[in-house]
């Protein structure tokens, strides 16, 4: 197979895959066409690469999704530039799919989320902009304090948290603050889901201090 595919297509898809290798996979064809794949098993979203000129240009690319709006696919035509930016794009709409949304989580989580819509009111929710490295050491050492706050829970409910934590913090350096206080709040619609009282203690954490510390600096 290492032969089937030129050097160049090569180099692209390596690199497609040390970025991007959590969200998609990768085969080679019978036709010598590669096909990536969403790695999720319940998702039909897929970028095909073919080695078919079309008006001078050498690949030929059909892809789904290729935009935030639909589902439909495309295709485009173009050089190994064009091949690279397009996959980019494509797994760059795959992350935002993955990106957790209360909408599709259980009725519960959703209710409580919502209800934390007035404790959330006093941080810029439409801040778009990354958090500076004061700020993230602050997020951190929040995301510590409610770790602390659990020690006394169940084991699998501690887990479960813990889990949630580890995962805020994988991708905060990545998220804008907006994507960030998303995160948190369902963090903690999950929490008053599984135990009102952990709810609460999350809040008073959140409420006492840290979103104050955050807007005043």
């Amino acid at each position: 197979m290492q032969k089937k595919i030129p050097i160049a297509i090569r180099k692209i898809l390596e690199e497609a895959l040390s970025k991007h290798g959590d969200i998609f996979t990768i085969d080679i064809e019978e036709d010598k066409s590669v096909l990536l794949q969403d790695s999720d098993p319940n998702s039909d979203f897929y970028f095909k690469l073919l080695s078919k000129p079309v008006s001078n240009k050498p690949y030929s690319m059909t892809f789904r999704p290729f935009n935030d709006e639909n589902f439909n696919a495309t295709t485009a035509h173009g050089s190994l530039d064009n091949i690279k930016a397009n996959i980019e794009m494509w797994a760059k709409l795959i992350r935002k799919y993955n990106q957790p949304s209360p909408i599709f989580d259980n009725e519960k989580i959703k209710f409580y989320y919502d209800d934390l819509e007035a404790d959330f009111e006093i941080l810029d929710d439409q801040d778009d902009r990354m958090l500076n490295r004061k700020e993230l050491r602050q997020v951190v050492a929040f995301l510590d304090e409610l770790e602390t706050a659990t020690e006394n829970e169940a084991p699998e409910l501690k887990n479960e948290v813990s889990k949630e934590i580890k995962e805020i913090k994988a991708q905060m350096s990545e998220c804008s603050k907006s994507q960030l206080w998303t995160k948190i709040r369902t963090l903690f619609a999950k929490a008053y889901s599984k135990r009102f009282e952990l709810g609460e203690r999350f809040l008073l954490e959140f409420t006492s201090s840290f979103a104050v510390k955050l807007i005043t600096g």
